[in-house]
């Protein structure tokens, strides 16, 4: 139940800590970022375009999103915002994104991404900002190590991701350290065992 304090504090502009075992792979900040490598990757698939779209990234409306399959029906949804001078920013930066990803590592993709898009700083303004950062930090390290693999691209980085994600990998969020943090420490009674505030 951790997370959904969290988040109900941080709605209320409440800092808070926690050594809370959420998988790292299903905080918001992750997910926004997995989808846009996975439109960057293949953007003709359209649930992953669409979160983007309407992610942090862009900020597009439904409404905004369904005028343009309206106005310019087609089999995909990335065929439809090509083909609208609305989007034409959209397609502009996941062209560039993917011309990256072509002559770059993973981890400098998401490096290059993270530092175009101000992403650290957007993402400090949904709260918990320290926590945020570390876990989209962490990503960063797993690109890294998975760069140093076997495996190169971006497309085998999204297979590597699904596969931890479908199997239920346990991959922890990153530890926030709590000493003479100016936050609200959630944790379990069992945690809060033996320890003297």
């Amino acid at each position: 139940r951790l997370p959904v304090f969290t988040r109900v504090f941080a709605e209320y502009g409440i800092p808070t800590v926690s050594n809370n075992k959420v998988n790292l792979f299903s905080n918001n900040e992750i997910v926004i970022l997995i989808n846009l490598l996975r439109a960057v990757d293949n953007p003709v698939q359209d649930i992953p375009l669409l979160a983007t779209l309407m992610s942090v990234f862009f900020g597009y409306s439904a409404e905004d999103i369904a005028k343009a399959k309206v106005d310019y029906p087609a089999s995909n949804l990335y065929t439809s915002i090509s083909r609208s001078k609305d989007f034409e920013r959209v397609i502009d930066e996941l062209d560039k994104y993917r011309q990256y990803a072509a002559s770059m590592s993973v981890e400098n993709l998401l490096r290059q991404i993270i530092s175009q898009s101000s992403y650290l700083s957007v993402i400090s303004a949904m709260g918990n900002a320290e926590q945020r950062t570390l876990n989209v930090m962490k990503l960063v390290d797993i690109a890294k190590r998975f760069d140093n693999g076997e495996n190169v691209g971006l497309t085998a980085f999204i297979r590597y991701v699904d596969n931890i994600i479908s199997n239920n990998y346990d991959v922890e969020s990153a530890v926030v350290s709590n000493i003479n943090s100016n936050a609200v420490s959630m944790m379990t009674i069992h945690q809060s065992k033996g320890l003297e505030f």
